[in-house]
């Protein structure tokens, strides 16, 4: 059985949670994911990251939230209006006077911070250090997953 990825879950979204640590009043913050290549799979991201942003607004209501993909293995014309619009959406940000957090939504750390941080050189933001691994909640979420996944192998086995 192949269960969902990680998309919109609360168990992550908790994780994610914790690493922004109850951020400044009035801050923007943007939840920055990797990103598919196909614009379908794009809109599917995005509506996901939506979600978490609907989640933290409850959570931290004093901060705007916004959820982005920078697409950066997709073909250079796909990953550079992603970018800009990234960019963009920040300048307007600092333009009202708010706090520019980043929050990275990756799996674990290696490499795609590097790129957030070369899209966003010339911002004066906070980039969140922490990703999604390692965190003792994901082990939890793993095992649910597992556990979805036999029951769906019980319920195809019973047809």
């Amino acid at each position: 059985a192949v269960t969902s990825p990680i998309n919109y879950d609360p168990i992550i979204a908790e994780i994610i949670a914790q690493n922004l640590d109850k951020p400044e009043r009035k801050s923007s913050i943007f939840l920055l994911a990797h990103g598919p290549v196909s614009e379908e799979d794009n809109k599917k991201w995005l509506l996901d990251l939506e979600k978490y942003s609907r989640y933290f607004s409850l959570k931290f209501p004093e901060s705007s939230f916004f959820g982005l993909t920078f697409r950066d293995d997709a073909p250079e014309p796909i990953r550079d209006l992603a970018i800009q619009k990234i960019r963009d959406v920040v300048k307007k940000e600092t333009s009202l006077g708010r706090k520019i957090i980043i929050a990275p939504l990756l799996l674990s750390r290696g490499g795609r911070e590097m790129e957030i941080r070369k899209i966003l050189a010339e911002c004066q933001c906070e980039i969140i250090p922490h990703t999604i691994l390692p965190h003792p909640n994901v082990s939890t979420w793993i095992e649910r997953q597992v556990k979805r996944g036999i029951l769906y192998l019980t319920i195809s086995k019973q047809k």
